[in-house]
């Protein structure tokens, strides 16, 4: 017999084999899928989670649908603003219930990092889990099981570096267990804080939370990144805990960062005229425009934008920044202190066609153009006004 003929029936049962194991495969895949989702339709979330709930809906593979189950789970209980719409009776039920929906959660994580060792969401959603059941247990605190839920948000944070989430995550946790960290701890969490502050969306949910959990200024201020939204937003809440002496100080970081930060996209602006774009260096200087506040601290990168902006027109936005200007400075001019350049004063009232004419004719004025001055006043409509 020949050895082809031989070779036929085993491929054939190994093709049969195959296609069976397929089978099997898929038909346990489903039936996975299906237990997840019954579970997920048993917690009751779905109708706060719709976009979870579509996708938990059209996952195909069993330890997707496990994470998007147990990531939903986690936003609920993290963000449980809900609570609050609910009578007392029906809260304290639907905090039991989300116990047993971390529980599950954590269950669920656990066996997708079996799995998938190599997807950050497991360890995400497993160390999540076990702090927010820490968290919420009033005979727990949450830094007496720090290692319980700080390895694996840890391992999430390796396995996603640059990903802000298991960044986030760790920071929210380590602040609520902040005043039980050792000196070692604080010192590492402080690194933590550092990189966590470099995202805008954590910075706006966690600073209030780190502003209750230190009272010293200067290590509350040293983990922030130096912008001036920050300090922007800094001033705010030490105006709203009338912390006065540490908002004169935040004031003046405002007020640096926000010249460092002007000053280096005129340089930017620079660099795209040099490069051949006047397009892009003009949106760019305009948005210095917008952002430039009246003061003497300011008017040299007023002057600058002023003289770098490419010819156009200028929008309302623009000239109210504008108007402010000039509201600023030409009551200096009139007392001989020191305010704009006269060709900056030149230039706005020539940029800015929209202003009142009697801000126009002081510009000119300033600018030392006398005659134009006299030919918008001669043209106004309202001289007698408290303006002119």
């Amino acid at each position: 017999m020949e050895p082809r003929r031989l070779l036929r029936p085993g491929l054939a049962l190994a093709s049969l084999a195959l296609v069976a194991w397929g089978v099997l495969h898929h038909q346990k895949t489903r039936d996975q899928i299906q237990e997840i989702r019954r579970v997920w339709e048993e917690m009751g979330i779905a109708e706060r989670r719709p976009e979870a709930d579509r996708e938990i809906r059209r996952a195909t593979d069993p330890v997707e649908a496990r994470l998007l189950v147990g990531r939903a789970v986690l936003a609920d209980s993290l963000h449980a603003g809900w609570l609050a719409k609910l009578d007392e009776e029906a809260a304290r039920s639907e905090v039991r219930s989300m116990e047993q929906r971390l529980e599950t959660a954590e269950n669920l994580a656990r066996g997708a990092l079996r799995q998938r060792p190599s997807r950050w969401e497991a360890p995400l959603v497993l160390g999540g889990s076990r702090f927010l059941s820490a968290w919420r247990d009033p005979d727990a605190a949450p830094y007496e099981a720090v290692e319980s839920w700080g390895d694996p948000l840890r391992l999430a944070r390796r396995l996603a570096p640059g990903h802000p989430e298991p960044v986030r995550l760790l920071a929210t946790a380590t602040l609520t267990a902040w005043t039980g960290l050792s000196a070692t701890g604080r010192a590492e969490a402080t690194e933590l804080l550092e990189e966590a502050f470099e995202d805008p969306r954590t910075v706006n949910l966690l600073l209030p939370t780190w502003m209750t959990a230190t009272d010293d200024s200067e290590i509350l201020e040293s983990v922030l990144p130096d912008r001036p939204e920050i300090w922007k937003r800094l001033q705010e809440r030490y105006a709203e805990n009338r912390r006065w002496d540490r908002l004169c100080g935040s004031r003046d970081r405002w007020w640096r960062s926000l010249r460092t930060e002007l000053a280096a996209r005129i340089r930017e602006a620079g660099t795209q005229t040099a490069q051949g774009d006047p397009r892009r260096a003009r949106q760019t200087l305009l948005g210095v425009l917008r952002a430039l506040p009246p003061d003497r601290r300011t008017h040299d990168l007023l002057e600058r934008a002023i003289d770098e902006l490419p010819p156009g027109p200028v929008g309302p936005g623009t000239v109210r920044s504008l108007e402010d200007w000039l509201r600023w400075a030409f009551p200096l001019w009139l007392r001989d202190l020191p305010t704009l350049a006269p060709r900056t004063f030149a230039r706005i009232a020539g940029l800015a066609r929209d202003l009142p004419p009697w801000l126009r004719a002081q510009a000119r004025l300033a600018a030392g153009d006398l005659e134009t001055a006299e030919s918008i006043e001669r043209r106004a409509e309202r001289l007698w006004s408290r303006d002119w």
